[in-house]
Protein backbone atom coordinates (compact mmCIF):
# COMPACT_ATOMS: atom_id res chain seq x y z
CA UNK A 1 0.00 0.00 0.00
CA UNK A 2 3.27 2.10 -0.92
CA UNK A 3 0.90 4.92 -2.55
CA UNK A 4 -2.43 4.49 -1.02
CA UNK A 5 -1.95 4.45 2.69
CA UNK A 6 -4.05 1.53 4.94
CA UNK A 7 -6.67 3.26 6.88
CA UNK A 8 -10.23 3.39 4.41
CA UNK A 9 -13.33 3.09 6.61
CA UNK A 10 -15.12 0.51 3.93
CA UNK A 11 -14.47 -0.37 0.03
CA UNK A 12 -16.04 2.31 -1.17
CA UNK A 13 -13.24 4.84 0.49
CA UNK A 14 -10.99 2.32 -0.58
CA UNK A 15 -12.39 1.56 -4.49
CA UNK A 16 -11.06 5.11 -6.01
CA UNK A 17 -7.19 4.34 -4.84
CA UNK A 18 -7.67 0.53 -6.40
CA UNK A 19 -6.65 -0.73 -9.60
CA UNK A 20 -6.36 -3.65 -11.86
CA UNK A 21 -3.82 -6.03 -11.65
CA UNK A 22 -0.92 -5.03 -13.63
CA UNK A 23 -2.34 -1.59 -14.55
CA UNK A 24 -2.77 1.79 -13.73
CA UNK A 25 -0.10 4.65 -12.19
CA UNK A 26 1.11 2.70 -9.70
CA UNK A 27 2.38 0.07 -11.91
CA UNK A 28 3.74 2.45 -14.66
CA UNK A 29 5.62 4.47 -11.75
CA UNK A 30 7.15 0.55 -10.42
CA UNK A 31 7.90 -0.05 -14.17
CA UNK A 32 9.67 3.29 -15.03
CA UNK A 33 11.71 2.91 -11.68
CA UNK A 34 12.54 -0.92 -12.20
CA UNK A 35 13.62 -0.36 -15.59
CA UNK A 36 15.83 2.94 -15.29
CA UNK A 37 17.47 1.38 -12.37
CA UNK A 38 17.83 -2.23 -13.41
CA UNK A 39 16.43 -3.18 -9.67
CA UNK A 40 13.53 -5.50 -8.72
CA UNK A 41 10.72 -3.62 -7.53
CA UNK A 42 7.96 -4.79 -4.60
CA UNK A 43 4.98 -2.39 -3.76
CA UNK A 44 1.72 -2.86 -2.31
CA UNK A 45 -1.22 -1.67 -3.81
CA UNK A 46 -5.11 -1.85 -3.45
CA UNK A 47 -6.25 -4.86 -6.25
CA UNK A 48 -9.88 -4.28 -7.50
CA UNK A 49 -11.25 -7.42 -9.11
CA UNK A 50 -14.48 -6.66 -10.92
CA UNK A 51 -17.02 -9.95 -9.83
CA UNK A 52 -20.23 -8.44 -11.61
CA UNK A 53 -21.55 -5.47 -13.99
CA UNK A 54 -20.85 -2.65 -11.42
CA UNK A 55 -19.07 -4.48 -8.13
CA UNK A 56 -15.28 -4.99 -7.13
CA UNK A 57 -13.65 -6.94 -4.55
CA UNK A 58 -10.82 -5.20 -3.04
CA UNK A 59 -7.51 -6.65 -1.45
CA UNK A 60 -4.27 -5.48 -0.09
CA UNK A 61 -2.23 -7.01 -2.44
CA UNK A 62 1.72 -7.04 -3.31
CA UNK A 63 3.43 -6.60 -6.84
CA UNK A 64 7.26 -7.67 -8.15
CA UNK A 65 8.08 -5.94 -11.12
CA UNK A 66 11.33 -7.41 -12.91
CA UNK A 67 14.61 -5.26 -14.38
CA UNK A 68 12.46 -4.93 -17.60
CA UNK A 69 9.30 -3.46 -16.00
CA UNK A 70 7.47 -6.88 -16.07
CA UNK A 71 5.18 -8.02 -13.53
CA UNK A 72 6.52 -11.40 -12.28
CA UNK A 73 4.78 -12.12 -9.07
CA UNK A 74 1.29 -10.68 -7.35
CA UNK A 75 0.33 -11.78 -3.59
CA UNK A 76 -2.97 -10.94 -1.88
CA UNK A 77 -2.80 -10.85 1.56
CA UNK A 78 -4.36 -13.66 3.64
CA UNK A 79 -3.74 -12.73 6.92
CA UNK A 80 -5.64 -9.14 7.26
CA UNK A 81 -5.06 -6.82 10.50
CA UNK A 82 -8.31 -4.97 11.66
CA UNK A 83 -8.53 -2.21 9.63
CA UNK A 84 -7.81 -4.20 6.20
CA UNK A 85 -10.82 -6.28 6.88
CA UNK A 86 -13.03 -2.90 6.80
CA UNK A 87 -12.17 -3.04 2.98
CA UNK A 88 -10.56 -5.72 1.71
CA UNK A 89 -11.29 -9.59 0.99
Amino acid sequence: MAFTGYNFANAADALPFSVKQNSGEDFEFARSIAVRLKAYIAFGYIEAVEYKANGYNLYNSAAVIDREGNMIANYRKKHLYYNDKLWAK
